[in-house]
């Protein structure tokens, strides 16, 4: 196992399907390896597998189920509030690419519905829904 799949295990639970907006920090692999499902917002599909769900970026996201986790790359966060529908409806962990976290004006819809910045794991930080 390598360290970027020991870090996705320890942040997340696994058990839920994941969202992949962008390239997955390059790391595509290795989170198709740890989720059930994979649903990829994307221009392109750089490859097939069978837990790899391709979604263009004009779909509608409401009819993706069970996301406990949202990959974000760190040249998307711009349309962040894009992925807003999935955010209010299944409340993810959300990791972005990066150790830093992202600006202010990028993450204001994230502290609009109380996301906080959490943990920075070297390949992503995280942020999770507080109460």
């Amino acid at each position: 196992m390598n360290k970027f799949k020991k870090r996705v295990a320890k942040s997340f639970s696994t058990q839920f399907n994941a969202v992949v907006y962008g390239q997955g920090f390059g790391h595509l692999e290795e989170i198709l390896n740890s989720f059930p499902s994979v649903f990829l917002i994307n221009d392109t599909v750089p490859f097939k597998r069978k837990n790899l769900i391709f979604r263009e970026k004009n779909s509608d996201l409401n009819s993706i189920l069970d996301v406990g986790v949202l990959f974000i790359d760190l040249d998307k966060i711009k349309d962040i509030d894009f992925l807003m529908p999935i955010i209010i409806k299944h409340k993810p962990d959300i990791a972005i690419e990066g150790n830093e976290c992202i600006e202010r004006n990028y993450s204001k819809s994230l502290w609009e519905f109380n996301y906080r910045p959490r943990s920075k794991q070297g390949f992503f930080h995280v942020w999770k829904k507080i109460k």
